[in-house]
C-alpha cells in the first residue's frame, strides 16, 4: 500500500485560530479533511504514521515560534491542551472527515 497525492492549504482567518494554542483534537477536527482517490476501499489503518500527533515536538516548535516570531509572541501557550490530544496517534475522528473517491 503506497499513498501519494498533494496537499491543499486554504486561507483561514488567523486571528480567530491563533488566539490559544496549541488547539484542542475538537477545535483541531473541524479544521481538516482528508481526500483519498484511489482503487479499491479507504479503511483508516490504511492512513499508517501519517497523521500521528508528536506531543513534543509541537510544543517545542510551538515554544520556539512564541519566542522567535513576532506574531505570536503574545499568543498563549495552554500546558494542559496537549494532553488532550493521543501519543503517537491521529486525532480521535479524524478517519470520520476522510473523503473517499
Amino acid at each position: 500500500k503506497v499513498f501519494h497525492g498533494n496537499i491543499c492549504a486554504h486561507d483561514m482567518n488567523a486571528t480567530s485560530t491563533a488566539s490559544v494554542l496549541p488547539r484542542t483534537p475538537a477545535d483541531v477536527i473541524g479544521f481538516l479533511s482528508i481526500v483519498f482517490v484511489g482503487p479499491g476501499k479507504f479503511t483508516p489503518d490504511q492512513i499508517g504514521p501519517t497523521f500521528r500527533v508528536r506531543k513534543n515536538k509541537i510544543w517545542s516548535f510551538l515554544v520556539w515560534l512564541r519566542h522567535h516570531h513576532h506574531l505570536y509572541s503574545d499568543i498563549l501557550l495552554e500546558p494542559d491542551n496537549p494532553m488532550l490530544h493521543p501519543s503517537g496517534d491521529m486525532l480521535p475522528g479524524l478517519s470520520n472527515h476522510a473523503v473517499k473517491n
